[in-house]
């Protein structure tokens, strides 16, 4: 969990804030690390590809997560796992 922590504090790409390539984030550094370890909703996922034009292949590759596994939690109404979503945050952050 440092890394997250680590990440979520001196990440000089772009300050936690909603609307960080599409994605409706804390404006807090301590809120931001409760979402990711709470798990984004999928829908996220979808908004991160969107805002950034980069495909759904492409993207699940990025985050290291299959597309199948995104479309199952969407429908199961669960939250992206963790791990998925600091990936997420991590590639939003570069945008």
């Amino acid at each position: 969990m440092s890394n997250i922590r680590e990440f979520a504090y001196q990440s000089a790409a772009a300050p936690p804030g909603s609307g960080v390539a599409g994605l409706n984030l804390s404006r807090s550094r301590l809120g931001l690390i409760e979402q990711i370890q709470a798990g984004l909703p999928p829908a996220a996922f979808e908004r991160l590809g969107e805002a950034t034009g980069v495909g759904a292949d492409e993207l699940a590759e990025l985050v290291a997560v299959s597309r199948r596994t995104v479309a199952r939690r969407k429908e199961r109404g669960e939250p992206l796992d963790p791990l998925t979503s600091e990936r997420l945050v991590r590639l939003a952050l570069l945008y």
